[in-house]
């Protein structure tokens, strides 16, 4: 059975891949990167059946380090996507030479429609995993190829709204040139881009109960690279498999944090088109001059006489004061924050739905569904016997039996017919039949919102509910700034300068940041003598300044407490050595039993207090941060761990004076009462 699938991918910077590295795996070749002077060598891997590169019109042929490293050398920005990848299961029923030709006519339509480049690699099953995984990669650039070089970004694969049809033209286009190829070859089997829920709800208005038990299954999910490299190495150690579920978390987390960049970028592009649009509309209002009339020559002369202006002008479009301005924009940020949280709810609802299972009427109605292919089948099974009865007779007349042979044919197939129609009048006859098909319909709505589009590993609708939260979030970061009191920030950029200053008064001396705090006080005084002016700055751009401040004062006071953890370890480290001396000296006296052990209780228990506070600072750099102890107090036990260590002998002298002094007034125990 001949499998469909077909996915888009990008390969771009951010996920720290280049388009020479994965022109030289998917080829087996060696290709030398121009921009950063590596060589990606995949000459003995093996796998590889075909490999060929097609071109527009017009554009000389070109090798394959070549059209890549013109690729990678088109893009400047440090996140660009270099390439495109569609990758495309080719039928195991096809030879290698048909193979190839499909992935060439899938790729040729791909350079016609878009102008790119783009190189074809033809690969073997891998020798782990299903023999009949034939597939092909097609790189193809993200700019338009042209004798010239490499033009302009096909931005229809990037943008929102033309995205989606795009690729389901590719997708529709794969399967129309692989279902040609397998008819051209003589196969009857077919692809269907459709998903199995999609198949089956066809199937069952169509009547076919046999292709409605065989698209009625869940759809398989794609493990990715990270799940199935996890699963072969653990089954090539002999080790249990790893926790799947966990690296399929991982994959879903950086997906969803990469789409909601995107989605935060795309909802910046619209908003700036947008304001594009608006000023081309206010344009478009001022009316161009054009021929006029004899009357309108009249009409301006009877306007001028009378003291008016020639041509009646229109009013003029009202402009947005500040305080529209801010309220646009909180609407615009509640919308969004309305539209994130009807899809949180529709996710919420679907799950519950999900967890409810299949209700018992739905069970009831599939099984008289079951009952009626069974009997459908055993009446194609009669006629199928009494045709094959007839022809056996026409080949071989017996015209004692052939009569007897026919009345039994017959009646069975008459018996077929009636237990059909009663197994069909029982399915649709069923008194919870339109609930049943009403529960099929929302359940296939709820799996399309499941469902994972091509080359994603997370469902539908929790990419839309991060593409809204990210929409959202944006939208609500610029009606912040733009509705921010501009005297409240200013207070908040002084206190970030101060921050900023207390900071660098705990580091040594750094004459660079002094000038640059220095300059940033004048340039908040600055902001503040112009805060009553019309001409002041906006609030957005305000809060831009704020945050750099913020970021500034944060950065220094990293700087300083990590300088101050510095030294309060290397302070508390020579406590706990002139703790060790003073045991060391306390030990040494003899004749003093009782104040030696009291004073090395002392001792012992401020060594633990030391080591506990090293700990605790030395946590900080584990994650786990908890509060200094007071510097100027450790500093002062230091001095008077030194006074001891230097009074030892004279504390030892007084001690064992005590002590004989305590000896001679001890009573007699033979002294009368």
């Amino acid at each position: 059975m001949a499998i469909y699938s077909a996915s888009v991918k990008t390969i771009s910077r951010s996920g720290g891949r280049s388009a020479t590295a994965a022109a030289a795996y998917r080829t087996g070749e060696e290709v030398a990167d121009q921009r950063t002077g590596e060589v990606h060598d995949y000459r003995r891997r093996g796998g590889v059946v075909g490999v060929s590169m097609l071109l527009p019109e017009g554009v000389a042929a070109m090798s394959t380090a070549e059209l890549w490293n013109l690729a990678e050398g088109a893009e400047k920005r440090k996140n660009a996507t270099v390439a495109r990848e569609l990758l495309v299961a080719l039928p195991h029923e096809l030879d290698t030479a048909q193979r190839q030709a499909l992935a060439e006519a899938i790729a040729g339509d791909l350079v016609e429609r878009y102008q790119v480049g783009a190189q074809v690699a033809v690969h073997l099953p891998d020798a782990e995993g299903d023999n009949r995984n034939h597939h092909a990669h097609i790189l193809f650039t993200t700019r338009r190829l042209g004798p010239a070089g490499l033009g302009e970004k096909t931005r229809e694969l990037d943008d929102i709204k033309r995205g989606p049809e795009e690729v389901q033209w590719i997708r529709a286009m794969v399967e129309g040139r692989t279902n040609a190829a397998l008819e051209a070859a003589g196969h009857a089997e077919r692809v269907d881009r459709r998903s199995l829920a999609d198949q089956h709800a066809a199937a069952l208005e169509a009547g076919d109960q046999v292709a409605a038990m065989a698209t009625d299954r869940a759809p398989t999910i794609h493990d990715g690279p990270a799940i199935t490299a996890a699963r072969r190495e653990a089954e090539r150690r002999g080790e249990p498999a790893p926790d799947l579920d966990k690296l399929a978390r991982s994959d879903l987390r950086r997906d969803q944090r990469e789409l909601a960049q995107v989605s935060a970028q795309i909802y910046e592009w619209e908003v700036m088109a947008e304001r594009r649009a608006q000023a081309e509309q206010a344009r478009r209002l001022v009316p161009d001059p054009a021929p006029a009339p004899a009357q309108i020559h009249d009409l301006a002369e009877e306007r001028e006489q009378r003291g008016l202006p020639a041509v009646e002008q229109p009013a003029p479009a009202k402009r947005e004061n500040e305080a529209q301005r801010v309220e646009r924009l909180l609407a615009e940020a509640t919308a969004a924050k309305r539209q994130w949280d009807d899809l949180v709810r529709e996710r919420q609802a679907i799950q519950q739905r999900q967890d409810k299972g299949q209700p018992a009427y739905v069970g009831a109605v599939i099984e008289l569904g079951h009952k009626r292919l069974d009997a459908v089948s055993k009446l194609e099974a009669a006629k199928g016997d009494q045709a094959r009865a007839e022809q056996r007779m026409a080949a071989r007349p017996s015209p004692l039996t052939d009569w007897a042979t026919k009345l039994g044919h017959r009646l069975k197939v008459g018996q077929a017919r009636r237990e059909a129609k009663r197994a069909d009048q029982a399915f649709r006859g069923h008194p919870d039949y339109q609930r049943a098909v009403a529960w099929n319909t929302r359940n296939k709505a709820d799996q399309a919102r499941l469902a994972r589009p091509a080359g994603r590993d997370a469902p539908q609708i929790d990419l839309e509910i991060t593409e809204a939260r990210a929409r959202a979030e944006a939208a609500q970061r610029v009606a912040d700034r733009a509705a921010a009191d501009p005297r409240e920030l200013l207070r908040q950029m002084d206190a970030a300068l101060l921050d900023r200053k207390n900071a660098l008064a705990e580091l040594p001396r750094d004459a660079l940041a002094d000038r640059q705090l220095a300059h940033d006080r004048e340039t908040v005084r600055a902001l503040r003598q112009q805060i009553d002016q019309p001409d002041r700055p906006s609030a957005e751009a305000l809060a831009e300044i704020l945050e750099r401040h913020q970021m500034q004062a944060r950065h220094w006071q990293g700087v300083a407490e990590g300088v101050t953890r510095e030294r309060t370890r290397r302070l508390l480290q020579e406590r706990l050595r002139a703790q060790q001396a003073l045991r060391e000296a306390v030990e040494r006296e003899q004749g003093i039993e009782d104040a030696q052990g009291y004073e090395l209780a002392r001792i012992e228990r401020e060594e633990r207090r030391i080591e506990q506070l090293l700990v605790d600072v030395d946590g900080f750099d584990q994650g786990k941060p908890k509060p200094l102890p007071a510097l100027a107090e450790e500093r002062q036990r230091l001095e008077e761990d030194r006074r001891r260590l230097d009074e030892v002998p004279s504390w030892a002298e007084e001690a064992r004076a005590e002590q004989e002094q305590a000896q001679q007034h001890r009573p007699s125990p033979f002294r009368p009462w």
